[in-house]
């Protein structure tokens, strides 16, 4: 224990704990991804691989950007989070626009920029707003939490200016896409925490979290016949069945909405048991479970 608290008492020990945390991750991600991947790529295209390639080359990109941004002083990134900021706004405000476009009037471009789903699209280049939203949000955070140092304690030094602008964000990211608006939230309170903010101000956000995440399930389900994604209630629908499931045989039979992935799932977690069925083994990955490569992954890692 005494050798243990020797290492873990080194002045870089948190930066290696990081450095092989992720590295870990990614090594996992990766193979799981192959794992959900190879059969479905195989009957496609003949390879097992193509998934696995495409993201082993954005891996490669991701650790390249790592190395750079590593060696850069903390002044750069100061001096970066606000543009970066003021950019992921401006995107967002640019994509809601066109979604509300596309609901009033069937127009979701702007010359050669169009708007699809949750992404801008400009020829062969397609971005999501909410993903350069993730890293200005982390960088312009932490400048400001970093600048206002002891004082965080106080409500007052939190309200101003970081809660307009996450609330902002929450805004303009939530009503098109729920998850990454709680991706948002997870970033927030991962960062105040690890500022050292007092553990009392987290139930207090909490219910404020909470409170906001009702209100945007509300909005999607008020917005039903708008041509957005909350038309069909699909929030609350997909609420309302994780609380009260179907049975399997219900839910195929009367062909509900929103169960059938829930029930594959099940079916493959249930499958999997304590010990799983051995990787890449899985069967589910096999047509049945959609989407089982990247929302749905936990459950194939389950089985």
């Amino acid at each position: 224990m005494a050798a243990l608290r020797g290492l873990l008492a080194r002045p870089l020990a948190s930066y290696y704990l990081l450095l092989s945390s992720v590295g870990l991750l990614l090594l996992i991600g990766l193979t799981m991804v192959f794992s959900a991947t190879s059969v479905k790529d195989f009957a496609e295209g003949g390879d097992a691989s193509a998934s696995l390639t495409k993201q082993a080359v954005f891996a490669v990109i991701g650790i390249g950007a790592f190395w750079a941004c590593q060696r850069l002083p903390a002044r750069t990134f100061r001096a970066v989070s606000r543009p970066a900021l003021g950019v992921a706004v401006a995107l967002l405000l640019l994509l809601n626009l066109l979604v509300a476009m596309g609901s009033l009037f069937g127009v979701t471009s702007i010359g050669p920029l169009r708007a699809e789903l949750l992404s801008l699209s400009l020829g062969p280049i397609s971005l999501q707003p909410v993903e350069v939203a993730k890293f200005a949000l982390v960088l312009w955070a932490a400048h400001v939490l970093a600048r206002k140092g002891a004082v965080l304690g106080w409500w007052k030094e939190l309200a101003t200016p970081l809660f307009p602008v996450v609330g902002l964000l929450f805004v303009l990211v939530g009503y098109n896409d729920l998850g990454s608006m709680l991706c948002l939230l997870a970033l927030v309170v991962g960062m105040l925490w690890a500022a050292g903010v007092r553990t009392r101000v987290f139930a207090a956000l909490t219910a404020i979290g909470l409170a906001g995440i009702g209100l945007l399930v509300a909005a999607a389900s008020l917005g039903a016949g708008s041509g957005s994604r909350g038309a069909d209630n699909y929030r609350l629908g997909r609420l309302t069945m994780w609380l009260d499931p179907p049975s399997p045989r219900t839910c195929f039979e009367q062909e509900l909405p929103n169960c059938y992935q829930l029930v594959q799932a099940r079916y493959a977690i249930g499958n999997g048991g304590w010990f799983g069925v051995g990787l890449g083994q899985s069967s589910l990955k096999w047509n049945w479970l959609p989407e089982a490569h990247n929302d749905f992954i936990f459950a194939i890692v389950a089985e």
